[in-house]
């Protein structure tokens, strides 16, 4: 092992040990009673975990161990099911790859499966649990069924599921789980982004098929759940809301770049462990003596090869024939069941020991169904495959695989000799299938930490912290609310009462200038409109001999266009229907027009660039620490900024911009504060401040770095702040590297589109209002609308920013927005204990509080002094290094300094950039100074509550030390910061034109004497802190991550797809457009039946007809 893996195994350990927190024994009660074992392997693995943890696990299964562990308890269910390993035939696997299958496998497994419960065994376990002690969680397998869920209920505990395959179809709404239908193919389709019109229609229908399906085939299981549970339970698909966490066999590098909520954690491979196992000794040596190499053929535990049909049989003899000399190992349940004329290159067994088998150096390539788990074993040992799928997720993971260039597919219907002769040859003497297997392999391998390390910290967490700490609050709203149904249906409704308004309004307009015509159009239109609808002797595509006198009823409900296309349009009076849906289909263009509107590995030292030109202290704070880290770990890096180090550190270069703009902190009154929180607070920021970096590209320094970069050696990253100027990504083109973002606040609305990251209206505020999930209409509405402006005011107000980067990179670049799209990583300000649970693409990784880091630093000694003799407490009063309190109307003051006063002998340190600019009057309980060492003021035990304007980093440091908050919400994202933090229970909010003596009193004593306050921040700062690696090295993890395999890794292909594909709007418009078609054909159809039964009814409205001329 080098020195490089030692450091960073032993820092990793550091961290878990320092950020986790130790926990007592859990009981854990396991219930797998689906009897597949491939399924089995990964909730086996993640049970023997959790036992080798010291946990003791109670598992309830169809596979109890052969020998005993420690800690392990089997309750064996064998002989309870029929036997399905090694059971499934060619004719079963055929018919289970038609449209019935989900039905198939619901009513025959999952229902036995849920029958099972009346076991007496499970009777036992239902009516008489062990309280000796009690049970802590409940382990369960989900798939085919959520009976075993309600366990949960009964004991009281946390249910947490184990999803063996990808997540599946009906699990992503329960879990709060955003899917986007555009690019994550449903786990019954064979289909890989990018994918095609035709495709992207096909998922749609089939992923709400898949839904609906589930949701009807599991009525009965629903029905064995209340007779064994009792009523009241909700059904299959909501009972799935229950679940606290959930591991899912998902590797972004194998099944694709996801979004997840924090509750569903991906830990594919988790069952990839070498037990090291010996082969048998004939096995042994037939692989030793491979020379020119073995192909393992094998289709899992499932299905019986031997029953295919006796043509494929003799092709794929005749294939290894062909193959030969190099060996084959074939896996058959009864090989004697084959037909004679197997090659003597072939060894066959009912059994082999996989993973040794695939991790042989003479093993070349692996014939597989397709199955998730045997083709992650084959790609964590680097071994190219033949996929032949069958049914379920099979055909997705084989595209998947030949897509990524370690895989060629065959098609069970067309194997032959010379198909499969091909493929094997193919994959055996190509070498590119193997060098892509083994770069895969190093990727896959490539983690943070391994996938039972995860799982067993996030078991952890859930039994600390319990079953709702990671639940989404999506999960709680009726669908149509978490779809924005009422949203869109509201402004819909807005946009055609306008235009209904404006219809009338030209309308009266009209007949006041031509009121004959008009009186006599209407006399018409209400005269023949009920009988041209049942007049069909005249096509309006014909001549026809009505008189011409109604088509100027015609003409004053349509164009002179659409009506002259018709030969006989009076006929086309009596459309008022359909002309009204003409105007709903514009006006739906318009809504939507209004709507947009608004496992390590070392790594060679990097030589990092950082340009950070925003010359706001308290955002470059976290900037500073990403760099301090990333130099603490052997990296050169060459810092750009304005706050160049007091003291110089190893592989740490500073380039100051000192001087060149105007500063920002503590240079920000409560006037500018005052316009910076108003409506044009975007358009302020991005033209005061956000040009003004831009324009720091001319300067020389960066005009060198930009034309005569340093190549000894050159860069290798670069990370720039993400903000209120995106110019700077620009150099990551010229420089030819990978650009990292850091956004210091949560993500800003305009990122997340560019990033590929979800977000819904409807739950994840928009992080310039003050709203707190779960929000009520109205909130919602102006939050939809909130976003929308912002997204629009972002693009509209950067374009002076464009210019200057066309003119200094030259012309063809992006602008402010798509350039958005060149970022590789972004390090986010966000933490779900303290900003909300939201789900974040791969490539979006939440490191809230990364710049809390304590340098030991001393207090100078009258603070320090002032300090330890506030026995009775003392409140720390700052707005941070931007808004100057001294600046603050006098009335305000003064009633800081009565209420100081009021809370006597508690003590106040007050942070005053200019304490001289105070009016007269502060307490003796007051001491102010410039500039406080915040961390450790805050970490002091005397320390009982923080005022804040709600600044994000500020708050986040007064949490980790568990200190309670009294917010003043300036701008920003202060006043949503406030507000979460009043809705934790852990903050009072006083409004800054609402300060008064008595306000600001009585909140100070009620955060200094309310011991619910400092408890709840105190439990706050557990969940915080409570992470599986501290912020720092996480951050520092996927920085290397990208310098080692590159700026496209994490890339989420919803980036590279226009808006309206995105969003599915074509899908919709097609679907939409034939169902018109539908009704528009069925309208016909049912006018010309009744026109056949009706004759005389038709030669009497004519009459009525040449009357009324």
């Amino acid at each position: 092992m080098t020195f490089p893996t030692k450091l960073c195994l032993l820092t990793i350990l550091i961290s878990f040990l320092s950020f986790t927190q130790p926990i007592a024994s859990l009981r854990i009660l396991g219930l797998f009673p689906y009897q597949m074992r491939s399924h089995y392997v990964m909730c086996e693995e993640v049970m023997r975990g959790l036992a080798a943890k010291g946990h003791r696990v109670d598992v309830y299964s169809h596979f109890p161990l052969k020998k005993k562990l420690p800690n392990y308890h089997d309750y064996s269910l064998v002989g309870t099911l029929p036997a399905v390993s090694n059971n499934v035939t060619f004719e079963v696997a055929a018919i289970d790859s038609a449209p019935v299958s989900l039905k198939h496998w619901l009513e025959s497994s999952g229902l036995s499966i849920c029958k099972l419960l009346e076991h007496p065994i499970f009777q036992k376990l239902l009516h008489d649990p062990p309280m000796d002690p009690p049970y802590d969680l409940v382990i369960t397998e989900l798939c085919l069924s959520n009976c075993y869920i309600p366990f949960g209920r009964r004991l009281n505990v946390p249910v947490i599921g184990v999803v063996t395959p990808p997540l599946l179809d009906w699990q992503f709404d329960p879990f709060g789980t955003p899917i986007n239908l555009a690019t994550d193919p449903s786990i019954y389709s064979s289909h890989v982004a990018p994918m095609s019109f035709l495709e992207r229609l096909d998922n749609f229908v089939l992923y709400h098929r898949i839904h609906w399906a589930f949701a009807q085939h599991t009525r009965e299981q629903d029905k064995v759940v209340e007779r064994v549970f009792g009523p009241g339970l909700p059904n299959s698909v909501d009972l799935l809301k229950e679940v606290a966490l959930v591991l899912v066999n998902h590797d972004l590098m194998l099944s694709g770049i996801r979004a997840f909520a924090p509750k569903v954690i991906p830990v594919g491979g988790l069952h990839v462990v070498d037990h090291n196992e010996t082969l048998p000794k004939e096995v042994q040596k037939w692989l030793d003596d491979s020379k020119d190499g073995c192909v393992y053929f094998s289709f899992g535990s499932f299905i019986r090869m031997e029953t295919f049909p006796r043509h494929v049989i003799e092709a794929i003899y005749k294939s290894f024939e062909n193959i030969a000399p190099t060996r084959v190992l074939l896996k058959i349940a009864k090989p004697q069941e084959l037909p004679p004329g197997l090659p003597s290159n072939v060894m066959t067994q009912s059994w082999f020991q996989q993973m040794q088998v695939l991790k042989h150096e003479n093993t070349k390539a692996f014939v597989t169904h397709g199955g998730l788990m045997g083709t992650q074993e084959a790609i964590y040992y680097g071994v190219p495959l033949v996929g032949v799928p069958f049914l379920g997720d099979q055909h997705f993971n084989v595209k998947a695989y030949v897509n990524k260039g370690i895989a060629i597919k065959v098609e069970l219907q067309e194997i032959n000799e010379k198909s499969f002769t091909h493929a094997l040859k193919e994959i055996l003497h190509n070498p590119q299938y193997k060098k892509a297997a083994e770069n895969l392999s190093q990727r896959s391998r490539d983690r943070p930490m391994s996938p039972m390390d995860t799982s067993i910290f996030w078991v952890e967490y859930i039994a600390r912290h319990g079953k709702d700490a990671l639940r989404s609050p999506v999960v709680d709203m009726p669908w149509w609310q978490a779809s924005l149904l009422d949203v869109y249906g509201f402004i819909l409704a807005l946009n055609l009462l306008f235009l209904y308004v404006l219809w009338r309004l030209v309308r009266i307009a009209i007949g006041f200038f031509k009121p004959n015509a008009q009186v006599r159009s209407y006399s018409k239109l209400r005269k023949t409109k009920t009988d041209f609808q049942n007049n069909s002797t005249c096509p309006a595509s014909l001549p026809c001999s009505v008189a011409q006198s109604s088509i100027d009823t015609g003409g004053l409900l349509t164009t002179p266009q659409f009506r002259n296309r018709f030969q006989c349009p009076d006929k086309l009076t009596f459309k008022t229907d359909s002309l009204k849906m003409k105007f709903l289909a514009n006006n739906l263009y318009l809504t939507i027009l209004i709507s947009i509107l608004f496992y390590t590995q070392p790594i060679t030292s990097l030589r990092i660039l950082g340009l950070f030109p925003f010359q706001m202290r308290s955002h470059y704070v976290m900037c500073e620490e990403l760099m301090r880290g990333l130099a603490a770990k052997g990296h050169r890096v060459d810092i750009y900024s304005h706050f160049p180090l007091k003291q110089k550190l190893p592989n740490y270069h500073d380039y100051s911009l000192v001087g060149t703009l105007p500063a920002v902190s503590n240079n920000v009154t409560f006037e500018v504060a005052s316009i910076a929180s108003g409506p044009d607070m975007i358009r302020h920021w991005l033209e005061s401040a956000g040009i003004p970096i831009c324009r720091l590209l001319d300067l020389p320094m960066f005009q060198k770095l930009l034309h005569d970069p340093p190549m000894d050696p050159p860069y290798d990253l670069i990370v720039t702040e993400l903000a209120i100027s995106n110019c700077y990504i620009a150099f990551g083109r010229r420089l030819n590297v990978p650009v990292i973002g850091i956004v210091t606040p949560p993500l800003l609305d305009w990122q997340f589109d560019s990033f590929g990251t979800p977000i819904n209206l409807a739950t994840d505020p928009s992080v310039f209002s003050s709203y707190v999930a779960p929000l009520s209409f109205l909130e919602r509405l102006d939050n939809f609308v909130l976003y929308h402006r912002m997204n629009w005011a972002f693009a509209q107000h950067t374009r002076e920013q464009d210019e200057i980067v066309e003119r200094i990179f030259g012309p063809g670049l992006p602008n402010s927005v798509d350039l958005q799209k060149d970022v590789a990583l972004v390090l986010v300000n966000h933490d779900s204990t303290l900003s909300g649970i939201r789900a974040f693409a791969p490539k979006v990784i939440p490191v809230g509080g990364l710049h809390i880091v304590d340098h030991n630093e001393t207090l100078p000694k009258e603070v320090k002094k002032w300090l330890d003799e506030s026995k009775d407490g003392c409140v720390y009063f700052s707005f941070g290094s931007f808004t100057r309190i001294e600046t603050f109307p006098r009335h305000i003051l003064e009633a800081f300094y009565r209420s100081f006063k009021n809370i006597a002998p508690t003590r106040v340190l007050l942070k005053i950039a200019k304490p001289e600019e105070l009016p007269p009057g502060l307490p003796p309980n007051v001491m102010t100074q410039s500039w406080f060492q915040q961390i450790q003021v805050l970490k002091h035990k005397n320390v009982r509550a923080f005022v804040t304007h709600g600044g994000l980093m500020g708050t986040q440091e007064a949490i980790y030390y568990g200190v309670p908050l009294l917010g003043i919400p300036l701008f920003g994202d202060q006043h949503y910061n406030v507000r979460a933090y009043v809705k934790r229970g852990i903050a009072i909010k006083i409004d800054r034109y609402e300060i008064t003596e008595e306000s600001f009193t009585h909140a100070l004593k009620e955060v200094l004497y309310n011991p619910q306050y400092k408890k709840t921040a105190e439990n706050l700062s557990r969940k915080f802190r409570d992470r599986p690696m501290s912020p720092m090295d996480t951050s520092i993890f996927w920085v290397e991550y990208i310098a080692r395999h590159g700026k496209d890794v994490l890339r989420s292909p919803l980036v590279d797809m226009p808006w309206w594909q995105a969003a599915l709007l074509d899908v919709y418009g097609f679907m939409l457009f034939s169902a018109l078609l539908v009704i528009y054909i069925a309208t016909k159809f049912v006018r010309i039946i009744f026109g056949l039964f009706r004759p005389f009814a038709r030669v009497k409205i004519g009459s009525k007809l040449k009357k009324s001329d």
